[in-house]
């Protein structure tokens, strides 16, 4: 299995067998680290058109994906920065496996 979290990058396993891939991230956290700020909401714009990339299934993906849609939007932005001023209720550290 392989685990990826807010604190570390992503490796690569040399198996040959498919492993599921865990991944732990904060959502609205896109810079984890460990706070939501405005740093976060531009982050997320930025990607949203085009002048920044997120890894796909990684901690940063889906910290930004608010709506889970698998795609980073201007919507996305506009949530996490409502999360950095107080108007969206807390984040807790969520896991998927792929």
């Amino acid at each position: 299995m392989k685990v990826i979290s807010i604190d570390e990058p992503r490796q690569d396993d040399t198996s040959e067998e498919p492993q599921p891939t865990v991944v732990t991230y904060l959502p609205f956290d896109v810079d984890p680290d460990g706070k939501i700020t405005t740093a976060d909401a531009r982050l997320t714009l930025r990607a949203a058109v085009g002048l920044e990339t997120l890894a796909e299934h990684s901690p940063a993906f889906f910290a930004a994906d608010c709506d889970g849609d698998g795609q980073i939007t201007t919507g996305d932005a506009r949530h996490i920065l409502r999360a950095a001023v107080g108007l969206e209720p807390k984040a807790e550290i969520q896991t998927v496996i792929l």
